[in-house]
């Protein structure tokens, strides 16, 4: 796991891994806070990733006083009118634009198949988790109301883009792909925001995902050191 990474770069890493001939027995993709966050934004292209702008920006012509005043501006801004601002961020393409959340959503779906084929070339069983979201499910958010109150921050994007997947997992049918967005049904306080959980809330997705992965590395273990003995 890396900060910010999306399903590109969870695919990129797994080629990189097979490249080097590393020693792969079991490959996890878990996805979904991160792709619909960046991947939505207009700012950032269809395969790109959070840091995207900002090496835009820093590959353009210096201009130190435009990006002073650019810098001044944006404070202010922010300032006046405080965090309702600051939620909406960039402009969505998953809002705007009439095919926007479907096509963040098939590129998601379309990472883990890619990543599902070179997996298996290389004899490694993988699997796609759909990564469980605040305003997605019945998570208890009584601790949390701006997520509800601000309508036209990231939570629509989610709002948009998880059905979506949801519908093409289904469409897909392929026992691989796990829809992990009811873990944290009830009422028990899992979210600390949007997306990130406590340690409770990383407990029980531990446990989820030993349920799918345990038997097979366990089973592997087994046999190495039945091997070794």
């Amino acid at each position: 796991g890396e900060s910010a990474f999306v399903s590109r770069q969870s695919l990129e890493r797994l080629i990189n891994l097979v490249n080097q001939e590393e020693s792969v027995d079991v490959a996890v993709s878990y996805e979904g806070c991160n792709d619909f966050y960046t991947l939505c934004r207009k700012d950032t292209s269809i395969d790109g990733h959070s840091h995207e702008p900002d090496m835009a920006r820093k590959l353009r012509p210096a201009s130190y006083a435009a990006d002073v005043l650019f810098g001044a501006v944006r404070e202010v801004i922010f300032y006046a009118w405080g965090r309702s601002l600051k939620a909406a961020g960039p402009p969505s393409r998953c809002q705007d634009e009439p095919d926007g959340a479907e096509r963040v959503a098939r590129t998601l779906i379309s990472n883990w198949k890619n990543a599902k084929a070179i997996a298996d070339s290389r004899g490694i069983e993988f699997h796609a988790i759909l990564q469980p979201v605040a305003v997605i499910g019945s998570a208890n958010l009584t601790h949390l109301p701006y997520l509800e109150e601000e309508s036209h921050s990231r939570s629509t994007d989610y709002q948009r883009v998880y059905p979506i997947v949801q519908r093409l997992m289904q469409s897909e049918a392929a026992p691989w792909m796990h829809d992990f967005t009811d873990a944290f049904d009830g009422d028990e306080l899992i979210y600390i925001d949007g997306c990130h959980v406590n340690a409770r809330g990383n407990e029980i997705i531990a446990r989820r995902i030993d349920d799918i992965i345990g038997p097979r590395l366990r089973a592997i273990e087994s046999t190495r050191s039945a091997g070794a003995d």
